[in-house]
């Protein structure tokens, strides 16, 4: 488990994560989301044991990251811009893992590469950003670490390395089912796919409670007439009127929801589960009210 207590972080007097607490799972997918420069980047350093905290601790396992060798040896970080040597090739960087990781496995590493289509002739240097994305991927994949964090993991792949990480994802934790992985995405609609939880990062706090859309529905319905209903009674969070055109957001169940607008005979009724990128939105819109 990683466990953040009392954390506080700033950059020259600005602060970024403001005494913060919160918990990931082990066994888990995180996605860690936010407006750009909210603090997920610092957030995932701070993890990582590479950023030093103003105050609070962030432990692994009940053990401090932060200049602690054997804790950060459980953990692969992979930047949203990695540094890399300027003559490195990708001989380098099995040397480099394979002497951090005792559970890093070489032909893992190369049979990723395989699939996500890298050349691994070529030095890093000569790769686009996404190529280069795609090396480090199949060596956080191919490192068995315990903790696994990745700054914007889908950031200039094409749709078919999309997809391949995802599964590969799904499959680490299938078979190593004590992994735990966050992701910090711009990309919601991506991690809707694979993460089971969610942290946002917002005005330097970190919660998790933006995700009860999970068990938000989003409710579209057409009436013949206006119906003299009192849609309060499914505590919605959200309603808007339009002419016979209704829709509203609601933790309420969806049997409840059928039960309760089937007697106004509506014309169409569509019940969704709100998505990650919807919750994200209605929230921030939320925020502006």
């Amino acid at each position: 488990m990683i466990e953040i207590t009392n954390l506080t972080k700033s950059y020259d007097g600005q602060i970024v994560i403001k005494n913060c607490n919160a918990k990931i799972n082990s066994g888990s997918i995180n996605g860690l989301v936010g407006e750009n420069g909210s603090g997920k980047s610092t957030l995932l350093r701070l993890i990582a044991g590479v950023l030093k905290a103003d105050s609070g601790s962030i432990t692994l396992d009940g053990e401090e990251t932060f200049e602690n060798p054997k804790a950060k040896e459980k953990i692969f970080f992979l930047a949203d811009e990695p540094y890399f040597g300027k003559n490195a090739r990708i001989k380098d960087l099995i040397t480099l893992y394979s002497s951090f990781f005792d559970s890093f496995t070489q032909e893992e590493f190369k049979k990723n590469l395989i699939k996500y289509r890298v050349d691994n002739d070529k030095p890093l240097n000569s790769f686009s950003k996404g190529m280069r994305r795609k090396v480090y991927l199949a060596a956080a994949l191919a490192s068995h670490a315990n903790v696994i964090l990745i700054d914007e993991a889908f950031d200039g792949l094409d749709p078919y390395s999309r997809n391949a990480f995802k599964k590969d994802i799904i499959e680490l934790m299938d078979k190593n089912p004590e992994t735990t992985v966050v992701i910090a995405s711009h990309s919601l609609r991506e991690l809707d796919d694979i993460c089971d939880s969610y942290s946002l990062v917002d005005n330097g706090q970190i919660s998790d409670e933006f995700m009860a859309a999970k068990n938000m529905h989003k409710v579209r319905l057409a009436f013949a007439e206006e119906a003299p209903f009192d849609v309060s009674l499914l505590n919605p969070l959200m309603v808007k009127r339009d002419g016979h055109f209704l829709t509203l957001i609601t933790e309420e169940s969806e049997a409840h929801i059928r039960e309760f607008f089937a007697k106004y005979n509506p014309l169409m009724m569509d019940i969704v589960d709100l998505t990650v990128e919807e919750a994200f939105i209605y929230n921030k819109e939320r925020e502006l009210l």
